[in-house]
């Protein structure tokens, strides 16, 4: 009977999120820019409920939510990724990164026809963000050959900084860019968006544990995310809170 009431006990305090874990798996900068401030405002308000942090490559996320070995999982994945369900946290971005100073800066707006015969710095053929700008570009009838090709946002930040070329990357390299002297602008013509999403296995309901650090990591992604057609300077665009 004892330990009946204590399993009952737990299971009382797991539903009132006064105990509890939760495992949750998320790209490298992701996990820099979003998680830490995230993490700290949940345990400040459910501090008996331990966050476990798994940085990890996006394909290796999806594995691990559907395996059960992560509760939840946070990044931008491809449609066709089966076995999980998806809650929106914020619509992020293709930005042009570009060192200080540079003179599309001056622009009102900047559009893809205006990176015409300028050396980009991109990732490699494996990121999304990737596919995303050779997406645009072919719509926007741009050619780009790449200057570098990098595995890295922060080593594309670099390497922008240095004045080797310039880069397209999402709204959540702002936080990672105030490390560097480089600025940022929202490119239009078109405008690239995609979903940075909370993921959970299909078929499993979420903990309420999970949902109420879902609903916090929510309101810290959304801040990450400038107004359309305008310009950011990347070192003052942190947010006041936390500055994250």
């Amino acid at each position: 009977m004892e330990d009946l009431e204590h399993a009952v006990q737990n299971v009382r305090d797991l539903a009132a999120r006064r105990r509890g874990r939760i495992r949750v798996a998320a790209p490298p900068l992701l996990s820099s820019v979003i998680l830490p401030q995230a993490i700290a405002a949940f345990h400040n308000e459910y501090p008996g409920i331990t966050i476990e942090l798994i940085d990890k490559g996006t394909e290796e996320i999806v594995a691990s939510v559907v395996a059960g070995n992560a509760d939840c999982g946070l990044g931008t994945f491809s449609p066709t990724d089966e076995g999980i369900e998806r809650t929106l946290l914020m619509r992020d971005n293709l930005m042009l990164f570009c060192p200080e100073g540079h003179p599309l800066l001056a622009h009102p707006a900047v559009s893809w026809s205006d990176l015409h015969d300028l050396p980009l710095i991109a990732l490699t053929r494996t990121s999304g963000i990737r596919l995303l700008v050779d997406v645009a570009a072919e719509a926007a009838q741009l050619s780009m050959k790449p200057a570098f090709e990098v595995s890295l946002i922060t080593t594309a930040l670099a390497l922008v900084e240095a004045g080797l070329g310039v880069s397209v990357l999402p709204t959540y390299a702002l936080t990672a860019a105030r490390h560097y002297a480089v600025s940022a602008t929202v490119l239009g013509d078109p405008v690239v968006s995609r979903d940075v999403v909370m993921i959970h296995a299909s078929g499993r309901s979420t903990s309420p544990a999970v949902n109420s650090f879902s609903a916090i990591v929510r309101s810290y992604a959304q801040k990450l995310t400038p107004l359309r057609n305008v310009k950011v300077d990347a070192s003052a665009s942190q947010p006041a809170h936390g500055r994250m």
